[in-house]
């Protein structure tokens, strides 16, 4: 619904003219390339990306494999002791053109700022300066502009979507980390934002389970399908933290919004492995894994979105997203510009006020065909702007001309 109470009509804008063409669409196109992922990186932050970088793979263009060496124009930037922390979500590449070889990466941090102490990381300042390509989920064009680190790297920063872990493509090569410690090629990742290397052995254990764990995603997407029987969903976890105060009132807000409407099948609540105090414990709800949040999500004909932690762009946007699910909520806290082409998913996350939040849910909600529709038209975004092969695509595309 509109400010007037009108149905958001689903008009889409023109795309800016920053983002480069398919890769696909390069009049030499990148046959005969290769890419090499060098695997420094939780499989949490780089199967999403793998997994359409393998797509791309799957077409006979470009030959991918993942190696453990380290590249020597990288080298001295990956085994910078007082960076090593922020390498978990550092996804780094090697892309051979011809005679041509250049370096990208992709940094999958919450955190957007030049601060290698922040609790949710941020731009690893020796790897920026390194690389050919800096590709950043959650990037801030106002951060950059008031950082003089940042902006005289700006040429070199770009966007991309935010990320969900799937299983990831070449298993048997990311196994390889599991038999070889990091500390054989001079560095040693972080394990998670605030928590230090914990030793070869943690990383394998952490690897085997996010094998194990993952979903594929191409069962993934075929719950687009599935009935919905579900009204409303927001379950979202629980942040204990005094700076995370304000934000869990405005989610508590809206759940004791939305739970007051009796005719609306709806799922909301909080979710932690803490003890949670008055008055959000009267909003418990119990904890969904990967596989359930999905389950669950895919059965909502709308999905209330906030934003994650320090204003970040929650992984739950791009599951939503992926999900066709009728999205409704907060605006994303970082890189508008995912949403200036699309005039109806602007509208709809634009407020942080949670009884207007509330209220667009519900009337959304009883609106089934109109959820369908919007619903229906996120799944398109995803597929064509946001997904695996997409994102990688676009990637592609742009350090293929440099």
């Amino acid at each position: 619904m509109n400010s007037k109470g009108g149905p958001v009509h689903l008009a889409r804008k023109a795309t800016s003219s920053e983002h480069p063409r398919d890769v696909g669409d390069h009049p030499n196109g990148y046959d005969g390339s290769s890419l090499s992922f060098i695997d420094t990186s939780r499989v949490y932050f780089s199967s999403f990306y793998l997994h359409g970088f393998s797509e791309l793979a799957d077409t006979g263009k470009i030959r991918l494999r993942v190696i453990n060496r380290i590249p020597t124009p990288l080298r001295a930037a990956v085994q910078n002791p007082e960076w090593q922390h922020l390498l978990f979500a550092m996804c780094l590449f090697e892309y051979r053109q011809g005679a041509r070889t250049r370096y990208f990466c992709i940094d999958a941090h919450d955190g957007n700022r030049l601060d290698r102490a922040a609790p949710n990381g941020g731009y690893h300042w020796p790897l920026l300066q390194a690389v050919d390509a800096y590709f950043k989920v959650n990037l801030n064009a106002g951060v950059i502009a008031e950082t003089p680190e940042l902006a005289a790297h700006r040429g070199k920063i770009w966007s991309v979507p935010q990320f969900f872990p799937v299983k990831p493509p070449m298993i048997a090569a990311l196994a390889r980390r599991i038999l070889l410690p990091t500390t054989w090629f001079g560095f040693r990742p972080g394990m998670a934002h605030d928590q230090a290397y914990g030793g070869h052995r943690a990383d394998a254990l952490r690897r085997f389970r996010d094998f194990a764990n993952f979903p594929a995603i191409d069962a993934m997407l075929k719950r687009r399908t599935d009935q919905k029987d579900i009204d409303i969903f927001f379950v979202t976890s629980f942040y204990a933290k005094p700076r995370h105060r304000a934000m869990m009132e405005r989610r508590y807000q809206i759940m004791q919004r939305i739970g007051r409407c009796n005719d609306l099948n709806c799922v909301v609540g909080f979710t932690s492995t803490e003890s949670v105090p008055e008055p959000f414990s009267d909003a418990l709800s119990p904890r969904l894994t990967l596989e359930q949040y999905i389950a669950t999500v895919a059965r909502a004909r709308v999905t209330v979105y906030t934003q994650g932690m320090e204003r970040c762009i929650s992984s739950k946007f791009a599951i939503a997203m992926a999900l066709g699910s009728a999205l409704v909520g907060e605006p994303l806290g970082n890189d508008a510009s995912l949403l200036e082409p699309h005039a109806s998913l602007s509208e709809l996350l634009s407020t942080e006020e949670p009884d207007a939040i509330a209220q667009r849910a519900i009337a959304l909600a009883r609106d089934p065909a109109h959820a369908r529709e919007i619903g229906a038209a996120n799944a398109r975004i995803f597929d064509a702007e946001l997904s695996p092969r997409a994102s990688a695509a676009r990637m592609l595309g742009l350090v293929s001309r440099l």
